[in-house]
């Protein structure tokens, strides 16, 4: 592997210590101008060149992503497209196809005609072979502005263009400001583009509202149920009392007789007090309870009754 490397760096390493690979940037190959080209100073120049060799003792030992590094920081300083070639050849050893195809393609397209026929020749043959070993991630998500790394590397914000990945499993990680991460795994085989829409849409968090207590209505219901019996009562208490007085003033009515309606007439009037005396109390509280109605448990609402004996009757609540 590292003879492999070795030759294929042996062309450039040439030109750069001989001092023509890192000419002028606007003048390449055969006088001819090759696009993006930026002039670098001497010193820049010198820089690329050291940056250059130690790039290829990295690759020669085997640290293929710390030449990387080295060759990028060549390039930053002294564009040469040249350099892409290096790079393609580095990326591709390390095993990062998508990468190593892009700097190919911008070998090609910056070096243009300069390019000797032979070396595009091996740039096409690898380019080709190439594609067969990645493929695209199409990333959707039904939110703009969420951040997208694939392998935890960032590579934009949606809405985004495809993203030539190697081939492979992937992991995709989605994220918007004030939601959670959404992480996949997906399956892309090569030359194949793979579609996948992420829904950022949070369901509302809005807690449903307090149940209402009953509490009132029934205390309510109760109390006037309360003040029906005793109006009820009321009325059969007065016409035993009028019963009553009128047995009173006949003559010959035994004395059994009046005891009885006097006991009927003084009964239903003690009930008519009882019930109306639990009316008010019940119209009090009714009314505290209308008021300040108390907390209902979502889980275990309260339980209200009411109960009634011979002589009247009330209202229970258990919580």
């Amino acid at each position: 592997m590292r003879s492999f490397v070795r030759r294929c760096a042996l062309v450039v390493l040439t030109s750069v210590l001989t001092g023509t690979s890192f000419v002028p940037p606007a003048q390449a190959q055969g006088g001819q101008p090759f696009p993006g080209a930026q002039p670098a100073s001497p010193e820049a120049q010198e820089e690329a060149r050291q940056r250059f060799k130690r790039a290829l003792e990295l690759a020669d030992d085997g640290q293929f992503d710390a030449a990387l590094v080295e060759l990028k920081k060549a390039y930053d300083l002294a564009p040469s497209y040249r350099l892409l070639y290096n790079v393609g050849i580095v990326y591709q050893q390390l095993k990062d196809y998508a990468r190593a195809l892009d700097a190919y393609e911008r070998y090609v397209e910056e070096g243009g005609a300069g390019i000797a026929e032979d070396r595009l020749a091996d740039v096409n043959a690898r380019i080709e072979r190439l594609k067969g070993r990645v493929g695209h991630l199409d990333i959707r998500t039904t939110e703009p502005g969420a951040e997208v790394t694939i392998d935890d590397r960032v590579v934009g914000t949606t809405p985004l263009r495809p993203v030539r990945v190697n081939s492979g499993q992937r992991k995709v990680t989605v994220h918007l400001a004030g939601r959670p991460a959404q992480s996949r795994i997906l399956d892309l085989a090569g030359g194949e583009t793979k579609v996948t829409t992420f829904d950022l849409v949070v369901a509302s968090t809005t807690p449903p509202p307090e149940p209402k207590s009953i509490v009132p209505w029934v205390s309510w219901g109760a109390t006037l149920a309360v003040a029906g019996g005793a109006v009820a009562t009321g009325i059969i208490a007065s016409n035993k009392a009028d019963k009553y007085d009128q047995l009173e003033n006949q003559f010959n009515v035994d004395k059994a007789t009046l005891d009885s309606a006097k006991s009927n007439a003084h009964t239903f009037g003690l009930v008519t007090d009882v019930l109306g005396a639990v009316a008010i109390v019940g119209v009090g509280i009714s009314t505290y309870f209308t008021i300040k109605p108390p907390k209902v448990s979502r889980e275990t609402p309260p339980k209200v009754s009411f109960h009634t004996n011979g002589l009247g009757g009330g209202l229970q609540y258990r919580f």
